[in-house]
């Protein structure tokens, strides 16, 4: 459960809250190898494929 500050925060910023939920529980969310620029780039991709998604739904929808 996010708080909407959170949801619109940096991927800097989320990236360290994992991290420290990760600390705080033991649980690991993320690959130790990965930092905080490869996860907003990760975040960055899947962000551009869900609206190139959402943008054909709305054609297809649009079509028929």
């Amino acid at each position: 459960m996010l708080t909407p500050q959170l949801r619109s925060a940096s991927a800097q910023s989320k990236y360290c809250v994992v991290k420290m939920y990760e600390k705080a529980t033991g649980r690991k969310l993320l690959a130790d190898e990965l930092n905080a620029a490869d996860v907003a780039s990760q975040m960055a991709a899947m962000h551009a494929q869900i609206a190139r998604e959402d943008a054909m739904l709305k054609v297809r929808r649009q079509q028929g």
